[in-house]
């Protein structure tokens, strides 16, 4: 599922690539991986 808002994109990009910014923010880094998945495959680019 993509993010609704770039706020909420940006949020789980962030937490995606930090396991303490994952805890500070209370989102599990599994699903904001999967947020930030969903939007590089929205957005059509290439995963690094």
């Amino acid at each position: 599922m993509p993010s609704k808002s770039p706020a909420q994109r940006r949020l789980m990009a962030a937490a995606a690539h930090s396991r303490s910014f994952a805890k500070k923010v209370g989102v599990p880094m599994s699903v904001a991986k999967k947020f930030n998945r969903a939007d590089v495959k929205a957005k059509g680019r290439k995963r690094k």
